[in-house]
């Protein structure tokens, strides 16, 4: 189905994508933690980054990933 192949190309994506500089300007900073592990270890932070970019935080995409998990949580799905 279509729902499938966008779930499998999902997790793809999120397996395989590589860690990102926490600031590409500084790489004296190092690395962020992959995608991968931030989703196994509920890291919301490091997701939106690695999603989203450095400016992850001017828009929230943090917590907005985790109110939605959270309500998702609760609604026992």
């Amino acid at each position: 189905t279509s729902e499938k192949s966008q779930i499998t190309l999902l997790a793809g994506f999120v397996r395989r994508k590589p860690r990102a500089w926490k600031d590409r300007k500084n790489k004296a900073l190092g690395k962020e933690i992959s995608l991968w592990d931030a989703v196994k270890t509920k890291n919301w932070r490091a997701i939106a980054f690695n999603y989203n970019g450095e400016k992850y935080e001017k828009y929230n995409y943090h917590t907005k990933l985790q109110n939605a998990y959270e309500q998702y949580k609760r609604a026992g799905a």
